[in-house]
């Protein structure tokens, strides 16, 4: 089975929600060289079957709701921001078929 690291735009919204292949490996969560905040995480290259992965996106003195796992902290532009994950998946939006 071979791994590859994989990078996610998390943007600065307070979720970003992204559909990663199932078993993957969250890794990092900070700021690329562009300056974006971004997750990097480690994939199965043999296996496709996506799932969704919520992260969210605190400031200081937010409240963090329960079942969000600590990620990272890190500083975008003057913002200081908290990135968590959600602990549970949901399924991808099914793909719409064309006509």
């Amino acid at each position: 089975m071979s791994r590859t690291i994989w990078k996610y735009d998390l943007g600065i919204d307070q979720v970003a929600k992204i559909d990663i292949p199932a078993d993957s490996v969250f890794r990092h969560a900070g700021i690329d060289p562009e300056g974006k905040l971004c997750a990097w995480v480690e994939v199965d290259n043999e296996f496709w079957e996506l799932e969704r992965h919520t992260f969210g996106i605190f400031m200081t003195g937010q409240v963090i709701p329960d079942d969000w796992e600590y990620c990272s902290t890190e500083s975008v532009g003057k913002v200081v921001v908290h990135v968590y994950h959600y602990k549970k998946l949901e399924a991808p939006p099914a793909e719409e078929e064309e006509s």
